[in-house]
């Protein structure tokens, strides 16, 4: 009897371990958003990293999801300065980041 169950208790721990390691979460792919001689943008999942090539500094941003009130949804936000160098200027709002490139004389919104 014991003999009996054992072989489709193993079966059934197989499959079940086998299942359980095939749904893993998938890496997240880094993308590159931007690039230029001075500054490189990359995403990877809700985390976007600004890097400042010429400075040698990295910004990183974390997406996060919030519930926001109707009410507070309609008002106008100022844009908050991140970090304003030689080469770069970062500003963001709500989940905007503004991306002034000091040397190629561009501006980049990332959402």
């Amino acid at each position: 009897m014991k003999r009996e169950l054992l072989k489709p208790s193993l079966l059934i721990a197989v499959v079940l371990l086998a299942f359980l390691t095939g749904c893993s979460k998938p890496q997240a792919q880094t993308e590159t958003l931007y690039q230029s001689d001075s500054v490189k943008v990359e995403r990877t999942g809700s985390q976007t990293v600004v890097y400042d090539l010429k400075g040698g500094t990295e910004y990183t941003f974390t997406a996060h999801k919030t519930r926001e009130r109707k009410s507070e949804a309609t008002h106008a936000r100022e844009a908050k300065t991140t970090a304003d160098t030689e080469t770069i200027k970062l500003q963001t709002v709500y989940d905007l980041i503004i991306l002034e490139d000091k040397p190629a004389e561009q501006t980049y919104y990332i959402k």
